[in-house]
């Protein structure tokens, strides 16, 4: 396997796990909670603040719970709050 396939699938595997931990630090709250908006709000943003918490979802959680800069939609999502 050639070093770019290699780093090709590294790339898709945690992208797709990073999915996961998302998914599941929402489906901690109610799965009919939020609209998918909100749910994609908070991926970028787990992305951008919460990295070093991966994968563990509960610690993703806390982490766009308390992170300054997570936004308010996020937030909300995270906290169970309906839009």
């Amino acid at each position: 396997m050639t070093k770019f396939r290699t780093n090709a699938l590294v790339v898709v595997a945690t992208l797709g796990f990073a999915l996961i931990v998302v998914s599941g630090s929402a489906s901690a709250l109610d799965s009919n909670s939020g609209s998918p908006a909100a749910k994609a709000a908070c991926e970028p943003e787990a992305w951008k603040f919460c990295t070093s918490v991966f994968p563990n979802a509960d610690k993703v959680t806390q982490c766009l719970k308390t992170t300054p800069g997570v936004s308010k939609l996020c937030k909300d999502y995270i906290n169970g709050v309906r839009h």
